[in-house]
C-alpha cells in the first residue's frame, strides 16, 4: 500500500524589534505592552482625579435635578452642564483603547438623559416603567463594558453600584415632587455614598490591572 505524506513547514521571520511581540500577540491574544496614550501618574493622582469625578458629576445632576423641577432655575444651563461628563471615559480610554472611550461615554450620556426622562415624566405624571428598564441597562452596559477590558471589575458588581448609583437620583427625584425634605436629605446622602463607591472600585480596578502605569 503506497500513500504519499506532504509536510508544509511555515517559518515566520520578523525583521523588526517588536516582531516577536507582534507574533506572540497574534497567537495568544494578548495585549502588547504599555497602552500607547496611558499617562503615568501617583496613585494618590488617580484615585483623586476618580473621587472628583463623581463628586462633580453628583452635582451637575443634582443642579439638572433642582431645574426639572423648579422653573425658576435655568434648566438649559443645567442640562448643558450635566452633558459634559466625558473626562473619565476620556481618561480610562487612554488605558485602554478608543472603542471604549466611546462606549464608556455613550453609556454615561444615555443615563443621564434616562435621569432626565424619568424626572420629567413624573411631574407629568406619566408611566416611567420603561424609563426605569432603560436606565437598568444602562447599568447592565457598563458592567459589560468594564469587564470586557479588565477582569478585575466584576461585571455583576459593576452593575449594582450603578443601579444603587441611579435609583437614588430616582429617589431623589421622588422626594422633590413629594416636596419631602427628609427624603430629598437621605437621597443625597445615599448618592455621595454610592459614587464613593463605585470612584474606589474603578480606581482600584485600573491600579490592580496596570500597576506599572501608576507610582507610589
Amino acid at each position: 500500500m503506497y500513500k504519499k505524506i506532504t509536510h508544509t513547514i511555515v517559518e515566520e521571520h520578523f525583521a523588526h524589534p517588536i516582531g516577536v511581540d507582534i507574533a506572540a500577540n497574534v497567537k495568544t491574544g494578548r495585549p502588547m505592552g504599555r497602552p500607547q496614550l496611558a499617562e503615568i501618574m501617583s496613585t494618590a493622582q488617580l484615585k483623586s482625579f476618580v473621587d472628583n469625578y463623581f463628586i462633580e458629576t453628583e452635582d451637575k445632576l443634582v443642579e439638572l435635578c433642582n431645574a426639572t423641577f423648579d422653573e425658576n432655575l435655568d434648566f438649559q444651563a443645567a442640562i448643558a452642564n450635566a452633558m459634559d461628563y466625558e473626562a473619565l471615559g476620556d481618561m480610562l480610554g487612554k488605558y485602554y483603547d478608543i472603542e471604549f472611550k466611546e462606549r464608556f461615554n455613550q453609556n454615561c450620556g444615555i443615563a443621564i438623559m434616562q435621569l432626565m426622562y424619568y424626572w420629567r415624566n413624573a411631574i407629568r405624571k406619566f408611566d416611567n416603567k420603561d424609563t426605569v428598564v432603560r436606565l437598568k441597562a444602562q447599568s447592565w452596559a457598563m458592567g459589560i463594558i468594564l469587564n470586557q477590558y479588565n477582569n478585575y471589575w466584576d461585571r455583576d458588581i459593576v452593575r449594582i453600584a450603578f443601579d444603587e448609583f441611579f435609583g437614588e437620583f430616582i429617589n431623589l427625584g421622588n422626594a422633590k415632587l413629594a416636596k419631602n425634605k427628609s427624603a430629598e436629605t437621605a437621597a443625597l446622602d445615599k448618592i455621595a455614598a454610592a459614587g464613593s463607591k463605585i470612584s474606589n472600585y474603578v480606581s482600584n480596578g485600573l491600579l490592580q490591572n496596570h500597576p506599572e502605569l501608576f507610582t507610589a
